[in-house]
């Protein structure tokens, strides 16, 4: 998708992305200031890298990092994805212990991606410990365990604003 599918002079717009139905809301809401850049900004930025993001995230849990108020403003992180949800969203129930299972979402296709970046979703992170379906665990005290096992993150550009990916350790 070269072009995002939606326009540029309303907040609230339902799309069409690979035959599923999106709802975009606020897109016209200021996310970075100093830039005048937009939600809406932010949603055709990754419309435009989902082919390049989409093998690195399918297949594994997301814990989303939600901007509601812009990148500057306060953030918060959300594991269970929330409903209601569009039926085409899938999620990875993971047993945390105790009998609670969080169903964290999959970002599986394009219109996932564009339902959890509307969320204010500006980057998430994922785990190569987080694939679905596979249960890792690891001994207390292992050189391996959660603390030290280097999560990685990526952001979608680098210093230089060429569009690459970079990553780093959590």
């Amino acid at each position: 998708m070269s072009e995002p599918g939606f326009p540029r002079d309303r907040d609230n717009v339902i799309v069409s992305i690979d035959g599923r139905e999106v709802r975009l809301t606020n897109l016209r809401k200021v996310f970075w200031p100093e830039l005048r850049l937009t939600k809406g900004d932010l949603i055709w930025y990754y419309a435009r890298m989902a082919d390049v993001l989409l093998p690195h995230l399918r297949d594994r849990a997301m814990v989303m990092k939600r901007y509601p108020h812009g990148a500057a403003g306060e953030f918060f992180f959300m594991k269970r994805a929330p409903t209601p949800r569009p039926d085409w969203i899938r999620i990875c129930p993971i047993d945390h212990g105790s009998s609670n299972v969080i169903d964290f979402p999959m970002i599986q296709d394009r219109p996932s991606l564009m339902w959890v970046i509307n969320l204010g979703c500006i980057d998430w992170q994922s785990s190569r410990l987080l694939i679905c379906g596979l249960r890792v665990r690891f001994p207390p005290g292992s050189p391996l365990f959660p603390p030290h096992c280097g999560f990685r993150k990526l952001w979608p550009l680098d210093s230089g604003n060429s569009g690459r990916l970079i990553g780093g350790p959590k």
